[in-house]
C-alpha cells in the first residue's frame, strides 16, 4: 500500500526540509524563505486554492510543532479555529494526488542536494492497535528480530552530506490482505497483494524510475531475503543501477 510523503504515514516520519537548516529551541522554523520556496515548488501542484493552503500549514505545522506531530498537536499549536478537522480532512480524505508530489519533491531535491544515490531501507513504526493499516508481528532485518507495529520501505536521496526520504510504500502483510473486515475498515484497495520487504523495496525504486522525471541513480538496498535473481531482472528491466546487499549463501556465477 502506498504512503504519502504527506499524508498516512506518522506525522514524526514526514520527510526533512533540505538545505541543512534546524529549528531553533524554541520550535521556530529560522529561514521562512526555504519553507516558502518548497512549498511553491511542491504546493503548486494542488488544483485549489484550500488544498495549497492547508499543505502549507501542516508543513509549517511539521516543521514548529514540538513533540508528537499529530494533527491535534498541530492544530493547537498554531493556534486556528476550526484547523484540526480541515487539516484531518486534508491528510485523511482529500481527493488530491500524492503522486506528484513525491516527484516534485525529488526534482527539487535533484537540485539542491545534487544526490549521489537512492537509499532503500526497512523503517518500524511501533503500533499496539489492531486497526492502524498493516499493523502485525513481522520480522525486521534491520532490527533482526520479531516487532509489532508497521513496516515501511523508504527511499532516501542521498550525498556525501544529505539526505532526505522522498518515497514511501507499507508493507501489508497475509495477515491484513486475508482480513475483509479490516480491508474494508482500512479502505484496501481490491488489487493489493501481499509483498515482502524486499518486494516493496523494489518496487519503490522502479517506481521512482518510470514515474518520476529525475536522474536514476544507483538503487542501494537489501536483498538477503528474497528471489535475488528475479528482484535482479526487474531492476535491469526497469533500467535502475543498483548495489545489494545479499545473503552469504547465495550462488553467484559469472557472466
Amino acid at each position: 500500500m502506498n504512503t504519502s510523503v504527506l499524508r498516512k504515514v506518522d506525522a514524526t516520519h514526514a520527510p526533512s526540509v533540505p538545505h541543512q537548516r534546524s529549528v531553533s529551541p524554541d520550535g521556530e522554523v529560522p529561514d521562512d524563505d526555504i519553507v516558502a520556496e518548497l512549498c511553491a515548488a511542491l504546493f503548486s501542484l494542488l488544483g485549489r486554492k484550500d488544498q495549497r493552503r492547508q499543505a502549507e500549514q501542516y508543513l509549517r505545522g511539521l516543521l514548529t510543532t514540538r513533540g508528537r506531530k499529530s494533527i491535534r498537536n498541530i492544530a493547537a499549536h498554531l493556534g486556528r479555529p476550526g484547523l484540526e478537522q480541515s487539516l484531518h480532512h486534508f491528510v485523511a480524505s482529500s481527493t488530491w494526488d500524492w503522486q506528484p508530489l513525491r516527484g516534485a519533491l525529488a526534482g527539487y531535491l535533484e537540485h539542491t542536494i545534487a544526490p549521489q544515490a537512492w537509499v532503500i531501507q526497512p523503517m518500524h513504526i511501533p503500533k499496539a492497535g489492531k486497526y492502524s493499516v498493516g499493523v502485525d508481528e513481522q520480522f525486521a532485518p534491520h532490527l533482526g528480530q520479531v516487532v509489532r507495529g508497521q513496516q515501511v520501505i523508504g527511499a532516501w536521496l542521498a550525498s556525501p552530506t544529505v539526505s532526505a526520504p522522498v518515497n514511501w510504500r507499507m508493507v501489508l502483510p497475509e495477515s491484513w490482505v486475508n482480513d475483509p473486515e479490516r480491508r474494508a475498515r482500512a479502505e484496501v484497495p481490491e488489487r493489493t497483494a501481499p509483498e515482502s520487504a524486499e518486494e516493496c523495496a523494489v518496487s519503490v525504486a522502479l517506481q521512482m524510475a518510470r514515474l518520476w522525471n529525475i536522474p536514476r541513480r544507483p538503487a542501494v538496498l537489501d536483498l538477503r531475503r528474497c528471489d535475488i535473481g528475479a528482484a535482479a531482472r526487474s531492476l535491469a528491466s526497469g533500467g535502475v543501477p543498483f548495489l545489494a546487499r545479499i545473503s552469504p549463501s547465495s550462488p553467484l556465477s559469472v557472466a
